[in-house]
């Protein structure tokens, strides 16, 4: 259904129009692929209950409450929860300071495997330690970005944890904390 709404807005030129109304119909329809609810434990523990299946752990870092009450996580965590099962490879793109990889591992088990993909240093080191902490033995960290091709990229970012890390052009080098970085395709991550 929905890429028969997307294809009509794209073969009638509307995606412009109604591209905010597409935003929410996706997140109310990833919403619904999986229903959950999140419990939050006196001693730190993060509860994820679905489809007569609950997970239940300790979590690394305070933030990761938030994300897993946060409105716009919540069709991302469905997707997952409903999809990522034990073996799966799941690949973490932007994996930030490793939220969707701890929940992908947790779902994946020791027979699956996360791939993380984080640029920023400072992420990546918090992503690192955030899987220490929880015991994770099954990611795999790269220190890139992924792209349609094999190059370095400038990449602007805090020297802090952020989210708001992201590529930029030569036209927008005002933007402070620039450096560059390796990004890579995924076909070549997959051919290698």
């Amino acid at each position: 259904m929905l890429t028969y709404i997307r294809d009509f807005l794209r073969r009638h030129k509307l995606t412009h129009h109604f591209h905010p109304l597409v935003a929410a119909f996706e997140r109310v329809y990833l919403s619904r692929i999986c229903k959950f609810r999140v419990q939050h434990f006196s001693d730190g523990r993060l509860g994820l209950n679905w489809d007569h299946q609950t997970l239940t752990t300790a979590v690394p870092s305070n933030s990761f409450h938030a994300m897993a009450d946060a409105l716009q996580e919540k069709p991302t965590i469905a997707v997952m929860l409903r999809f990522a099962g034990p073996g799966c490879v799941v690949w973490d793109v932007g994996a930030n300071i490793g939220f969707y990889s701890f929940l992908a591992a947790k779902l994946v088990g020791d027979s699956g495997k996360v791939v993380a993909f984080e640029p920023n240093p400072s992420n990546l080191q918090q992503l690192k330690m955030n899987a220490d902490c929880a015991g994770l033995s099954n990611v795999m960290y790269l220190d890139c970005a992924l792209s349609d091709k094999d190059e370095s990229v400038l990449f602007a970012g805090s020297d802090q944890c952020s989210t708001t890390s992201h590529v930029v052009t030569q036209d927008s080098m005002e933007v402070t904390g620039v450096r560059s970085v390796l990004a890579a395709r995924g076909d070549s991550l997959v051919e290698a």
